[in-house]
């Protein structure tokens, strides 16, 4: 949206830093300017409504995902090609909004795979493996005034780029994800003018056990629009748990995270965005993460874009480097993405990563 001026993200969704349910200006928005556009005066219908014709109260709204993945690994070191499909997102949510009084939450299902390095930080019962109910955000809110908000409960990580591709390295390394990776704690935010930030203090996923792997510190970001089509941040974050499950630890681990962001409309048909970050963990050489991504929008609704990614986590102090934990691996997403209608997307991507398998992934998404 920074290609039309729309620099913060509160006017068109419920989470401060975006992401989830749309507000009913981000229902208008995305009909109007996110979809394409099948003739030369685009209106609004009935298609910005939830279900296409549910009028909501003003002080409730309804959203939810339904996004399947298909994921072709194509033939790469003799090993033949591999076709896989599965629902990846069956998600409802709500948010509530009455005088200076806010909540929202997220509930939806998921089959767990054993030892699922994802879906089990947001389960909702203690199981290994198997169905489940997930809940990936949920929280208790008041706004004293315009463009403050104050939030406890499961949240966001504010920290990077909002974007959906969960396994890009920058989402990945830094575990700030909107698939799993929120935590509880308590979230202040604050938009004014050309200025966004939001700062949260982390006490830890109670969706997951024991207490010992728990994380505990702060996240948060700071972003100025320089103009209507740039926006520079800031991001940082810093957490320790006695135990850490991302580097296999049974000591205390305090891992870290700073960083820059990008967002850059140079003309109304291309987009840049940019994230780095310096990566540090307890016992761990130095690491770096970082994307760059370039938008080509050649007609409203249809986007085409190049992004370029590269990964060092930081190698164990004493061990030798290996590729993308002391020495850089770098990644190439190549991506056709297509709004044809309000509250449907496709989006196709293939995904070459140094000394994995290539692979094209596809996603049929549906939103309210």
């Amino acid at each position: 949206m920074i290609r039309h001026g729309y620099g913060e993200c509160a006017a068109c969704h419920t989470d401060p830093s975006g992401g989830e349910g749309l507000t009913q200006m981000g229902r208008v928005q995305s009909e109007l300017l996110l979809s394409q556009a099948w003739s030369s005066r685009p209106e609004l219908t009935s298609n910005a409504k939830t279900l296409s014709s549910l009028d909501e109260p003003d002080w409730l709204r309804l959203g939810g995902s339904i996004r399947g993945m298909s994921i072709l690994d194509l033939p790469h070191g003799g090993a033949p090609a591999d076709l896989t499909a599965f629902p990846m997102q069956l998600d409802v949510y709500s948010s509530v909004s009455i005088g200076q009084f806010r909540a929202g939450a997220s509930v939806g299902y998921a089959d767990v795979p054993l030892a699922s390095p994802h879906l089990r930080a947001a389960q909702v019962f203690q199981k290994e493996s198997g169905p489940n109910m997930i809940s990936r955000s949920h929280w208790l809110g008041w706004a004293p005034s315009d463009g403050w908000l104050l939030r406890a409960g499961r949240l966001n990580l504010p920290y990077g780029l909002r974007i959906s591709e969960h396994v890009q390295w920058v989402r990945d390394a830094t575990k700030t994800d909107r698939e799993s990776d929120q935590q509880h704690g308590l979230a202040l935010a604050h938009s004014y003018a050309r200025w966004r930030w939001e700062l949260m203090g982390v006490l830890g996923n109670f969706q997951i056990q024991p207490d010992a792997v728990r994380e505990r510190g702060y996240a948060g970001y700071l972003e100025y629009r320089v103009l209507g089509e740039l926006a520079v941040g800031l991001q940082s974050e810093v957490l320790h748990s006695k135990e850490s499950i991302q580097f296999g630890r049974t000591e205390p681990t305090t891992r870290q995270a700073h960083g820059l962001t990008l967002r850059y409309a140079p003309t109304t048909s291309v987009v840049l965005l940019a994230e780095g970050s310096m990566l540090a963990a307890t016992d761990r050489n130095l690491g770096h993460v970082a994307l760059l991504t370039a938008d080509y929008e050649p007609v409203q609704g249809l986007h085409l874009a190049l992004s370029e990614e590269m990964l060092d986590s930081g190698n164990p102090k004493g061990q030798a480097p290996l590729v993308g934990a002391g020495k850089t691996t770098t990644g190439s997403w190549l991506t056709l993405h297509w709004f044809p209608v309000a509250h449907w997307d496709l989006q196709v991507d293939f995904v070459s990563r140094y000394s994995t398998t290539p692979t094209v992934q596809a996603q049929l998404h549906y939103y309210l």
